[in-house]
């Protein structure tokens, strides 16, 4: 996670009449929600089918993942150790992983190993090490282990809103613990976490800026 970024688990967000409806469904209380959320008009493919469309769209990821490799290692050559440009390396590729939905234990490795070298290299009040942090949180969630990323996104929250209050940096950290306590189902939690989000933004961007569209879309 990049702090400044926009957070990646709002991506696709579902909309409040899509979500009645498919409540509804889960329910048993409607029958036509149901059909509007399982009909495919005459010959449309499963969603699940593979397509050439997918395959063309899969490989640039797939080329943008094996170019960060290259990069780190270029990284290590030229910056052996715990250095900041390792950091930086780590941190593109796993995040060019989370992009691509291709999370598995080798990101998680190196996630952790982004974290140490960011603390070792810049300390652990620096925005290398909270961006560690920040992607090792959604590492863990896109792992289905929201409740090990719980304790880190609290750090993360409270770390940022000490070292760099009312800044994009606390705004997204902020996100994440909403994103985060949102899994978990602790809503009071994630309520409190996206509000405090909402607010930094406003008061950084004003109350017409685009940039509330994310923590918006979230409450």
């Amino acid at each position: 996670m990049r702090l400044t970024h926009e957070t990646r688990h709002t991506e696709f967000p579902l909309n409040r009449a899509t979500a009645y409806a498919l409540a509804l469904c889960l329910a048993g209380l409607a029958g036509s929600p149901c059909m509007a959320l399982q009909a495919l008009s005459p010959g449309e493919p499963a969603a699940s089918a593979p397509t050439a469309a997918n395959a063309e769209t899969a490989k640039p990821e797939i080329d943008k993942i094996a170019q960060c490799r290259e990069a780190l290692r270029k990284a290590e050559a030229e910056h052996p150790g715990n250095t900041v440009e390792v950091a930086d390396a780590l941190d593109a590729l796993v995040s060019s992983q989370i992009d691509a939905a291709s999370v598995d234990q080798g990101t998680l490795a190196e996630v952790n190993r982004q974290v140490q070298v960011a603390e070792a290299a810049a300390g652990p009040r620096s925005k290398a090490f909270f961006e560690a942090l920040g992607v090792q949180v959604e590492v863990l969630v896109a792992l289905n282990h929201p409740s090990e990323a719980r304790p880190i996104a609290e750090r993360l929250f409270e770390a940022a809103q000490q070292t760099f209050p009312d800044t994009d940096d606390a705004s997204t950290a902020a996100d994440e613990l909403g994103m985060v306590c949102s899994t978990l189902g602790d809503f009071p939690c994630s309520l409190r976490a996206y509000e405090t989000s909402l607010a930094i933004t406003r008061k950084i961007s004003g109350n017409n800026s685009p940039d509330l569209v994310s923590p918006l879309n979230n409450l």
